[in-house]
């Protein structure tokens, strides 16, 4: 029995510790920085002019003016390298 406590120990150790994790940061998608390109009732972004904002997704409804609560696209995010994200704020019909 003696030869086989170090690895029990060492099992023991290894569920131990896997059962504990640290919380991620649930905030850290509101605190990313994108750059928001509004969208027009078509569900296409605004080209003639380009109508951007720089920050985060609250910044980008507070913006635009956007509100929650349906399907109809009014800004999507990209990337710094401008490729589109599935990132997309909604807005309520007019």
């Amino acid at each position: 029995m003696r030869k086989y406590f170090l690895s029990i120990l060492a099992i023991g150790l290894a569920i131990g510790f896997s059962a504990f994790t640290i919380p991620h940061d649930k905030t850290n998608k509101e605190k990313q920085t994108y750059v928001w390109h509004k969208y027009n009732a078509a569900g296409t972004a605004e080209l003639s002019p380009i109508v951007t904002y720089t920050g985060t997704e609250a910044g980008a409804k507070s913006a635009f003016g956007c509100s929650e609560g349906t399907t109809v696209f009014c800004a999507r995010a990209y990337d710094s390298e401008g490729s589109g994200l599935d990132l997309y704020v909604k807005k309520s019909p007019q």
